[in-house]
Order: structure tokens, then sequence, then C-alpha cells
């Protein structure tokens, strides 16, 4: 299953970055392929070990595809390497996965020069909700002036958004689980789920 693994998130990777999409015609078969050699090795037990592997791949990056941060083909792709390699792995994974896109993201927008206005974006995503919360709770409207900071500016408005193919995270994420050079730079994820 390894070199299955390896093999399905280069080509994911490759696509992504070359087509901007994950095509359906290698997640699905992948999906179908470890529920059937786990269903082949272990019957129900295999085929349950692969179906909770492949509902945790999509669950886990399922809310960023629902606000847009991310394509469906990204989760299919988690959800199919969920069935090859189980719940556990996957979850490791995306862990993995999350720390990748984040370097992968501070890059682009370093080498596209909008680093503070990226990092603004992303503080405010958290500060505007706490700050409304906090002016209806205290009934403050002063507290709401703060917010306007965090609001992006028309400039930054008409900014065109940078496609990170994060089908390149994923792929990173699974070869630091599977290589356990992950756990050597971030040994707490070895001790959890």
């Amino acid at each position: 299953m390894n070199y299955v693994l390896i093999l399905f998130v280069a080509l994911a990777a490759y696509f992504d970055v070359r087509q901007r999409r994950i095509p359906n015609k290698i997640t699905f078969p992948i999906m179908i392929v470890g529920l059937v050699i786990y269903g082949f090795l272990e019957g129900l037990p295999g085929i349950a070990f692969g179906f909770t592997g492949l509902l945790s791949g999509l669950f886990v990056f399922f809310i960023p595809f629902a606000l847009g941060g991310m394509g469906a083909g990204d989760v299919k792709m988690t959800a199919a390497v969920g069935a090859l390699m189980g719940m556990q792995f996957v979850l490791h994974s995306a862990i993995f996965t999350i720390f990748a896109g984040g370097i992968m993201a501070i890059g682009y927008l370093i080498a596209h020069k909008r680093l503070l206005s990226g990092l603004k974006n992303v503080v405010g995503m958290i500060a505007r909700p706490l700050l409304a919360m906090l002016a209806i709770r205290f009934r403050n409207p002063l507290i709401n002036r703060f917010s306007v900071y965090f609001t992006p500016s028309p400039v930054e408005k008409k900014e065109e958004a940078i496609y990170l193919p994060y089908g390149v995270a994923i792929a990173a994420g699974a070869v630091l689980t599977l290589s356990g050079f992950g756990y050597q730079l971030l040994p707490v994820v070895e001790t959890l789920f």
C-alpha cells in the first residue's frame, strides 16, 4: 500500500500543479483499491478500516472546503489517502498537511509581495467576529472601530486570489507521515488520535 500511496499522491500533486485540479479518474479508483484490498485481506473488518479512513479523510477538510478554502479534489484526495492507509494515518497526515500548507502559503504570499495583507486577512477572520461579540456583550460601539483595521481595503478586495495547489501539501503530509520524518519534526502528533 505504501508504494500505491506514494504513486497516488505524486500523481495527484502533479495534476494539481499542472491543471489546477485533481481529477476524479485518479481519486475514486484509489478509494476503491483501498477498500477492495483491505476487504480481500481482512474481510469485513478490513472494509471497515478502509471506510473509516475514507470518511475521516472526507471529514477532516470538509469545513475548509465548505468555506471555499480548498477544492473538492483536495478533499477527495485526502479521502483516498484515508481509504488506503486508515483513519489514524489520515488524521496524522492532515496535521502535517496543515503545516506544509501554511509554509507553502507564506512562501506564495512572499513571492507575490502580499505577506502583510495576507496576514492581516487571516488575523481579521479571527478578530472581526470576536470584536463584534465584545461590542454586543459590552454594548460599546467603540469596540467596532477596531474591526475597521481588519477589514480589507478596496485595493485589497480587488487583488486577485492566489491559487495554492493544496494537493502538494496533502502529498507532503502523507509522505511526512509515511516516512516518520513528520513525527521527528512534531513529536506531539504521534500521541494524538
